[in-house]
């Protein structure tokens, strides 16, 4: 993006909607009452934006994801945020420390939109035909994450079809359709069968609630 936040000319077009989408997932974070959010629960949340995208009948940005032993990661959502913030564009409010899965010490700020800056682009984004419809089908997916409790949200991951697929070890690459259709993952699986039983009966919103009701009663119940 320029100076002005406006998207350059010269940076590719597949990190513009990179950075979109960070920018709707925080809005809707929002709009749910869930910021200032952690980067931890920022990619949990992009990896089920990713993973439920086919219910939506919407392609995934990424094709693929690293498994780590608590939460997805996204290297490239993590260099995404750093130029947002530096943008202006995505604010931090706080400071936590954290490990990651070699035991080191990490920082994990607490993210929140910087409104002034960043609403007039979601203003914009709001009124182009299509993108509508993918600003809804966020925040379903933010307001299904809502209802994860904070003990939730670190373990429930593993309690996804596809992320918690025992044949992939901590520190693989998890396929999202970068090789296999995105129709062929476990979770795509799952959702085609809440959608049968349901008789067809459920639009894309329900069987995302469902989807992820189901996973945190797995975790509450191991």
């Amino acid at each position: 993006m320029d100076s002005d936040h406006s998207p350059s000319r010269l940076e590719p077009v597949d990190q513009h909607r990179r950075w979109l989408r960070i920018l709707s997932i925080l809005d809707a974070c929002h709009w749910v009452g869930l910021t200032p959010i952690t980067t931890n629960s920022l990619h949990v949340i992009t990896y089920l934006s990713e993973v439920l995208a086919p219910t939506w009948k919407i392609e995934p940005l990424d094709g693929k994801v690293l498994k780590q032993s608590k939460a997805p990661y996204y290297p490239t959502l993590q260099q995404d945020v750093d130029r947002l913030i530096g943008m202006g564009l995505i604010r931090v409010d706080s400071l936590d420390i954290g490990r990651t899965d070699d035991g080191s010490s990490i920082l994990l700020p607490r993210l929140s939109l910087e409104s002034k800056h960043a609403e007039p682009i979601l203003t914009t984004l709001r009124e182009l035909p299509g993108e509508g419809d993918m600003l809804v089908f966020f925040r379903e997916v933010v307001e299904a994450f809502s209802r994860l409790s904070d003990e939730q949200t670190l373990t429930a991951m593993s309690e996804d079809a596809t992320y918690g697929n025992p044949a992939v070890d901590s520190g693989q690459v998890i396929d999202l359709g970068e090789w296999l259709g995105t129709e062929e993952t476990a979770t795509s699986h799952a959702t085609g069968k809440i959608r049968e039983i349901a008789n067809g009966e459920m639009n894309p919103a329900e069987i995302i609630d469902v989807y992820v009701n189901h996973i945190a009663c797995r975790v509450s119940h191991g």
